[in-house]
């Protein structure tokens, strides 16, 4: 069994690609995977559009990879955000 973070973008139709990630995570969650988001966690009570609960989110997200909680990343959507560009850079720093 392996953990896999998913990555998406959030930002801009915050409310759909939420949607979009659960069914994403929905889909791969099999009883080889367990989808990582814990994005989906915080932005129930921070606000995307907030400067200081984006950057609280995304260090939130950031410590599974500095934690090694995760096997591998997984990227989604139509475009890399800047969010996942900082993970990216992790999963490659910690060989994920």
């Amino acid at each position: 069994m392996k953990t896999v973070f998913v990555a998406h973008p959030i930002s801009g139709d915050v409310k759909n690609n939420i949607k979009k990630v659960f069914d994403i995570c929905h889909k791969i969650h099999t009883p080889e995977i367990i989808p990582v988001a814990p994005y989906l966690v915080s932005l129930q009570y921070l606000n995307d559009e907030v400067k200081e609960d984006r950057e609280l989110g995304i260090e939130a997200n950031l410590e599974c990879f500095r934690r090694k909680y995760i096997d591998e990343l997984w990227l989604f959507g139509d475009k890399i955000s800047s969010g996942m560009i900082q993970e990216i850079k992790l999963a490659l720093l910690f060989k994920i």
